[in-house]
């Protein structure tokens, strides 16, 4: 039994990845090299350009992997941030 497991969260985030993706994060989660939790799957036209408009992502809608064309597609990309003492840490060291 793996001592880490995705919150709700998590969960809600990978079930709008691609199932392979979603294959990897279980699987990297079950090497119990550390906890993390999944904070991003698809990723909508005002968020993507918003990213992109501040810095954080280099492509603006429709071309990031996060982002979709159709209802009921899969992302391609999904964001991860690790979990230190039970929640999200955003310190460049982890």
């Amino acid at each position: 039994m793996s001592k880490y497991k995705f919150g709700k969260k998590s969960k809600e985030k990978l079930s709008q990845v691609d199932d392979a993706l979603k294959e990897t994060a279980v699987l990297a989660l079950s090497w119990e090299l550390m906890d993390f939790a999944i904070i991003e799957g698809i990723r909508t036209r005002d968020k993507q350009n918003e990213y992109f408009n501040s810095g954080k992502s280099k492509v603006q809608w429709p071309n990031g992997a996060h982002n979709i064309q159709e209802p009921g597609d899969k992302s391609r990309a999904f964001d991860v941030a690790p979990v230190i003492n039970g929640k999200i840490s955003w310190k460049k060291d982890h």
